[in-house]
């Protein structure tokens, strides 16, 4: 058995953990720049507030009606997402953190009669020490977990815990649950599955012909398959380390100057780079882009372009002097530049590195240090003087909460009356 253990809203509901005065009023968080709606509780989604829509749109309407607005503030979101894992951690055999905001726990050692009443202590436990609510979805494979995980969110009778232990009762969800809903299940692959009259999980578990169900969708297609018939393939990944790793941002306002665009790009590889060295890893290849607004009528301008390491590294100090000879070639001047990023790919362990005789010695100990300091004082506290100080080019954040559990300056305060 396995269990999926699923944060609700959970972006809104860290909003809420702070503040209890946005408890009953309709909330949505607001991605980068204040653009697009990223999390909407569910008085904001009853006003009819869609999903990943622009925030310009709904915004005189969505405040008439009372509804609140906050910028992301994804301090917050980590830490309360790591104090929901270790709770989990404390209550399961075994752990894989799918995502900020969801897991997997391997459930062996339960008997089946205990499941059930093992899932709403998850619940109520999760809840009683952090004050973030969860689903739990319980089943013997891990795409069965996540369905009821689904379920449990959306349907109100089983009060945010959902066990398909019978078959009866796994096919009896299935038959209304469409099959672009299923996990693993893409736009594109759930099109090729519909032409094969395939429109809900249950068609898909009863389709026989499972060689065209391997050669159109892979052979994830066919576990997937299988996994809805019972048959665990995906099993539980302790750890998951990143193929690439991205960091990005849209500017609080446009960018012209090379001089500001290196600041940007200093930014983004240093934390990248943290996160490179948090799964003790290096990356050969760093790539990077600027692009000015599609959507504003300017001059448009973009251009993608890389750097191969001679040999893989995570220094952090020698990531942003190669990033900053690859803008020198693809800057140009004149243009209104309001997006930039830096991805690092080609990600290998620092264990498995073949040294070279001649390979100067990288500044180990310096970063080492470095991550130490930050880590005690808060990310960036140090940081390399290219990465500037004022950094007007930063992101809009006009409706940003306090960073209440990672910053003491903004600590919450309880005043006695």
């Amino acid at each position: 058995m396995f269990a999926l253990v699923d944060c609700n809203s959970f972006y809104v509901s860290c909003e809420r953990l702070f503040n209890p005065s946005l408890r009953t009023k309709p909330l949505i968080v607001l991605s980068n720049n204040d653009g697009c709606i990223i999390s909407r509780s569910t008085e904001a989604k009853e006003l009819g507030i869609p999903m990943g829509g622009a925030y310009f749109k709904v915004k005189k309407e969505f405040e008439a009606k009372g509804g609140v607005s906050v910028s992301s503030n994804y301090c917050l979101y980590q830490d309360v997402s790591q104090r929901v894992m270790r709770e989990l951690e404390a209550l399961a055999p075994q752990i894989e953190v799918y995502s900020i905001d969801e897991a997997f726990l391997c459930l062996k050692g339960f008997s089946s009669k205990e499941l059930l009443a093992w899932g709403k202590k998850i619940k109520k436990t999760i809840y009683q020490n952090i004050g973030i609510p969860v689903s739990v979805g319980i089943a013997p494979t891990k795409v069965l977990a996540k369905m009821a995980g689904q379920i449990a969110k959306n349907n109100h009778l089983f009060n945010g815990v959902c066990f398909l232990e019978s078959i009866v009762t796994q096919e009896k969800f299935m038959a209304d649950f469409p099959i672009e809903c299923l996990w693993g299940i893409g736009r594109k692959s759930a099109l090729k599955l519909r032409s094969f009259n395939i429109k809900t999980a249950l068609d898909f578990k009863n389709f026989s012909n499972t060689y065209l169900v391997q050669k159109t969708l892979t052979k994830t297609g066919r576990q997937i398959q299988d996994e809805l018939r019972g048959i665990s393939c995906l099993g539980l990944n302790a750890i998951q380390e990143r193929k690439a790793i991205t960091s990005t941002r849209s500017f609080g306002r446009g960018v012209y100057s090379l001089e500001e665009l290196q600041e940007a790009i200093a930014n983004y590889v240093t934390k990248a780079a943290e996160k490179l060295r948090q799964q003790q890893s290096c990356c050969k290849l760093l790539s990077l882009y600027i692009r000015t607004s599609p959507f504003q009528d300017t001059s448009q301008y973009s251009r993608y372009a890389h750097f191969e390491f001679p040999h893989p590294t995570n220094d952090t100090l020698k990531m942003i002097k190669c990033a900053h000879n690859v803008l020198k070639d693809i800057y140009r001047p004149g243009y209104k530049y309001q997006k930039a990023g830096v991805i690092l790919s080609h990600l290998i362990q620092e264990n498995q590195i073949q040294l070279d005789f001649f390979q100067q010695q990288e500044n180990s100990k310096l970063i080492k240090s470095l991550d130490r300091i930050n880590q005690q004082f808060g990310s960036l506290s140090i940081k390399s003087a290219s990465c500037g100080t004022e950094n007007k080019w930063r992101m809009k954040s006009e409706y940003k909460s306090k960073r209440y559990t990672t910053q003491w300056s903004e600590i919450a305060e309880v005043k006695c009356i």
